[in-house]
């Protein structure tokens, strides 16, 4: 028995010396450029501001209804996507914010953030319903997102613009712009001076991005889908100004303007090799 035991320790240790080295192994760079998932970094603030507000109708006899499936019951639904509306660009226009659903002031103003959930973008938005005989709330039939977005007594639609910023393994990581430092920029345009608000390109790189933003390209693309890739050396000194037709402006080191990329809705991580 006392050999039998000494056998079974002999084996256990050879198993952990070997799995020692193959984690050893697995863990050797081979060469390759990764972008972090952004577990390491601070994911991005939320804005305190919103851009625009819209309220709940307390009549809603002119809006369109369907019935929809809440808790095994047949009710009736308002979609939220008409609650919300822009003159002009419409659609294209909701796209670019991020939705927070708030209560009613008698019900104190509760917003799915004070339980750390972030704001839904347009396209999870959209999907959601008001029900006026269940206390009013908001409710998502999609299983993706999650009831603390159930919002009882619902009284407002906050938004929030935003830029997406996509890494390198496809995720989108939303910066709302409200909550990042904006300063004054002059600069040259064909030797005119210009004075812009501006947000510097580097404050949406960060570590929740990637934590070697040398390695990468850029794609900039804007809301008519049309795009310009540049290096990083190229971006860094950029900055968006959102008084100037939402363009990201690209400059030199002396601050001489050598173009721009107007509504700009996206910042694409693209590999350099």
């Amino acid at each position: 028995m006392r050999k039998s035991s000494k056998c079974v320790k002999s084996f256990i240790s050879l198993v952990v010396i070997l799995t020692g080295l193959l984690f050893v192994g697995c863990s050797e760079s081979d060469g390759n450029i990764t972008d972090p998932t952004g577990n390491e970094g601070t994911p991005p603030e939320l804005a305190t501001t919103p851009d625009f507000i819209f309220t709940v109708p307390t009549n809603l006899t002119d809006f369109d209804s369907v019935e929809v499936d809440y808790n095994g019951e047949s009710v009736w639904g308002f979609p939220l996507e008409q609650f919300i509306s822009f003159e002009g660009r419409g659609v294209l226009k909701a796209e670019k914010y991020l939705y927070e659903m708030v209560s009613s002031d008698e019900d104190g103003n509760w917003s799915p953030r004070n339980q750390e959930y972030t704001d839904l973008n347009y396209s999870q938005f959209s999907t959601g319903y008001l029900l006026p005989t269940e206390k009013g709330r908001t409710f998502f039939p999609d299983e993706s997102i999650e009831t603390g977005y159930d919002t009882k007594y619902a009284q407002f639609f906050k938004l929030y613009h935003k830029i997406d910023v996509e890494r390198l393994d496809g995720t989108i990581v939303s910066f709302e712009t409200g909550a990042l430092t904006s300063e004054e920029i002059t600069y040259y345009d064909e030797g005119e001076s210009e004075t812009d608000t501006g947000i510097s390109f580097t404050q949406f790189i960060t570590d929740y991005i990637t934590k070697t933003p040398e390695n990468f390209n850029y794609e900039f693309t804007a809301d008519d889908d049309f795009s310009e890739t540049k290096t990083w050396i190229e971006s860094e000194t950029a900055y968006w100004m959102p008084e100037n037709k939402e363009r990201i402006i690209f400059f030199d080191s002396e601050l001489n303007k050598l173009g721009s990329v107007k509504y700009l809705i996206k910042i694409k991580l693209l590999s350099n090799e």
